[in-house]
């Protein structure tokens, strides 16, 4: 649940943890205060308290409250399946940051998805992606944008990752690549100075299964700027990037992309969260230095050495 959750929110300056911080940690004071929050409790039913019908409960725009506030997600209403509760505890803690539900206009409140995507403002209990949404797909009854409204409480964290070849880090063999996709429109560069031969790497994104956010394309760049090799868009989401390359500067270009049209299957607006690529690569040669030899030489003749 911690990691699902924490993957939903990865793009934010928000720590998701199950540690508790302390008393007065999670009320907001006023300015100066640099620490709030809000707690997601886990337990029981709704029938208990709320008259039943529900897999969680929030108080709206409550992240920022005087007093603590926590939210709340019943696993007994959820059959205790760890994804959904897991799913309950981000779209909950998403209504503390003042996010509305995802439905569809003169429709069902809550929008269950389409296509194995949902959702997280929706009722996507079961999709295999689950992602923020600003209701891009039809008949969408909630057009707000996720991510703007939370960074109003808890801003975008900073970016780990080089956005351009200028800054790139050099990976040296053995190295891995890393880091958060957290903006849309980001893409994290690497160099890498390639021998000829194959390189064969493998991204991968947050595990376990139905908690990545994030859908990865790898691409390969060389040292004119021109594309030489691309994953193709897939099912799932880490990728491989498999291709023959000649000897020289190139750069490994990561970033996230959807599937294609919103309204049967998602975008890249929600397409963030960490990711890890490693894999072997060929390596220049190493030129050795120059050896003076006089294997074959007469003892007879020539100068002195």
């Amino acid at each position: 649940i911690w990691r699902q959750v924490a993957e939903d929110y990865a793009p934010f300056d928000v720590d998701v943890t199950t540690q508790d911080p302390g008393d007065g940690s999670l009320a907001y004071s006023g300015p100066g205060d640099d620490v709030w929050g809000t707690r997601v409790v886990f337990g029981g039913s709704s029938d208990d308290w709320a008259g039943g019908g529900a897999g969680g409960i929030a108080l709206l725009d409550s992240f920022q409250s005087a007093v603590d506030t926590p939210c709340f997600v019943f696993p007994a209403d959820l059959g205790d399946d760890v994804n959904s509760m897991a799913y309950a505890a981000s779209h909950e803690a998403g209504h503390t940051f003042g996010l509305s539900h995802d439905g569809i206009a003169g429709g069902p409140e809550y929008y269950d998805g389409h296509n194995n995507w949902a959702p997280i403002m929706g009722a996507g209990y079961g999709a295999a992606v689950v992602q923020w949404s600003q209701g891009d797909y039809a008949d969408a009854s909630n057009t707000e944008d996720d991510l703007a409204i939370i960074a109003a409480y808890a801003p975008y964290a900073a970016r780990d990752i080089a956005l351009n070849a200028a800054a790139a880090p050099t990976l040296l063999p053995g190295d891995f690549a890393g880091g958060t996709i957290g903006r849309r429109g980001d893409t994290a560069w690497y160099r890498l100075d390639l021998g000829a031969g194959v390189v064969d790497l493998t991204g991968s994104v947050a595990a376990p299964a139905g908690a990545a956010n994030l859908k990865l394309r790898l691409s390969l760049v060389n040292a004119l700027g021109a594309t030489v090799a691309e994953t193709p868009v897939g099912a799932a989401m880490g990728t491989r990037l498999q291709a023959t390359v000649t000897a020289g500067v190139h750069y490994l270009v990561v970033d996230g992309i959807g599937e294609g049209d919103p309204t049967t299957s998602f975008n890249d607006y929600g397409s963030l969260g960490r990711f890890r690529v490693a894999g072997p690569w060929p390596v220049p040669p190493v030129n050795p230095p120059p050896v003076a030899t006089t294997a074959g030489t007469p003892p007879q003749r020539g100068g002195r050495p």
